[in-house]
This record gives C-alpha cells, structure tokens and sequence, in this order.
C-alpha cells in the first residue's frame, strides 16, 4: 500500500470538496433547480442541482456566483447553495435589517422603523379568503392617480371619531342606496360631488349644511333646491343651503 499516494488522493479531493462557481445557465422546471457552472477556467458542469431555503425560491441571472460542495470530493456529485448577486444586492442596510430585492429594484425591508414595500411595477394582493387591515395609529392611503373600491356585498365605513373623504377634483358616490353613519362627524369635500342612486340618499343627522358658508336657519327643510318639484326632506328641520 502506497501511504504517500493515498494520503496525496485524499487531500486532492479535500480540495475539491468546496469552492466557488459561476452560474451559466439555469433549468427551473425542475422538481430541484438544475443550474450549469463554471467552477476552473476550463471546467464546466451541467445539471448541477441548486438547493434552496424552504419557502423561499429563485431564479438567479447568469453571472451570479455560488458556494460549490461536492460531496466526497467528488465533481459528479456536486451541489450549488448560497447564490448571490453583487449586481443587484441591496446596500446601506442598517444592522439587524432582512430584506427581499430583485434586479428590478423591487423590495420588502424590514427596517428599524416599520416594513417598507416598494414597487415601480405595482403591488397586487389576491386572496379568496377575509382581507383585514388593523392599525393602532392612523392609516393612510393615498394615490397618485384614480383610488377604487368595489364590493358586491357593500362597504363599510365605520368610525367613533368622524370621517372624512376628500378630493380635489369630482367625487362621486353611485349606488341602489349610500348611507352615511357617525358617532362624530362625517365630512364629504370636494370640487363638486355627486350622488347617484337609483335608492335613497339617507343623512341622519339634526344639522345637515349644503353649500360653502351655509348657516342655520337658512332654509326650510320642504324649501324648493331647483324646482317645485325638487324639495329637500327629511327628519332634520335644520337643513342649512348656501
């Protein structure tokens, strides 16, 4: 037995057993993501499978780099783990901050003051479930372009200490029936705003103001808005028209 021959054959493939790769190309219709490598500058290796986190997968771009381990030295049993991309890696975290990126520029950090996400391409949720949104502070939704809510069951807007809704421009509300209900105020502004429903307009309230600068007393509650015909009604008898 050669002692010296062996003992140089196992320090050979120690020295195989792990190194760094570059990813060529990758085949993700796989049960385990098959990746091809560059590991020597003359050595290429196909059908490597790439094992990812649970719950967790990816699709790395050519060039990235990886951790190579074949196992018992031995290049035909070889894995890939930890890819990463130097090109896109998100920078400037602070200690103890996780983040989700792409080479978009897509992301989802957690930082050290809440949990950011940020898209150029747009955020969808989909879910054939319940959706809820609980905030202990405020709540805050706002929209660069047009903001729409559509429910076939109704929507609900309740608040102990009043509500407001405004725009700029035109503000609509359209349905069989609109309803508006408070334990403190309830405030619509807009541009113009209109109420369209082939129901009712119900407004409870004892001091109901129409109009900029409208002032008790201003009107009846049976006083004529544009015609004869077009009366105001209703429980109130402090119905207040600019």
């Amino acid at each position: 037995m050669n002692v010296a021959a062996s003992i140089a054959a196992l320090g050979g493939r120690m020295q195989m057993a792990i190194g760094r790769c570059v990813l060529r190309a990758v085949a993700d219709d796989k049960a385990c993501q098959e990746v091809q490598i560059d590991v020597l500058a003359d050595e290429t290796i196909d059908g490597v499978e790439h094992f990812q986190t649970y719950g967790l997968s990816v699709h790395p771009h050519p060039e990235a780099e990886g951790v190579l381990l074949s196992v018992g030295g031995r290049r035909g049993n070889s894995i890939v783990i930890a890819v990463g991309d130097r090109r896109y890696r998100l920078k400037g975290m602070q200690a103890g901050e996780v983040a989700l990126y792409d080479d978009l520029g897509q992301v989802v950090r957690l930082t050290r003051d809440g949990i950011l996400i940020s898209s150029a391409q747009g955020v969808t949720i989909e879910t054939e479930g319940d959706l809820s949104m609980t905030a202990q502070g405020d709540m805050t939704i706002g929209a660069g372009g047009s903001l729409s809510i559509d429910a076939e069951a109704g929507i609900a807007i309740t608040s102990a200490a009043g509500a407001s809704v405004t725009a700029d421009g035109a503000l609509a509300l359209d349905g069989a029936s609109i309803a508006a209900s408070a334990d403190g105020a309830v405030t619509i502004d807009g541009a113009s705003l209109t109420a369209g429903v082939s129901g009712a307009v119900a407004i409870n309230s004892d001091n109901v103001g129409i109009g900029n600068g409208a002032t008790l007393g201003a009107a009846r509650r049976t006083d004529a808005v544009n015609d004869s015909d077009d009366v105001i009604s209703g429980g109130s008898s402090k119905v207040r028209i600019a």
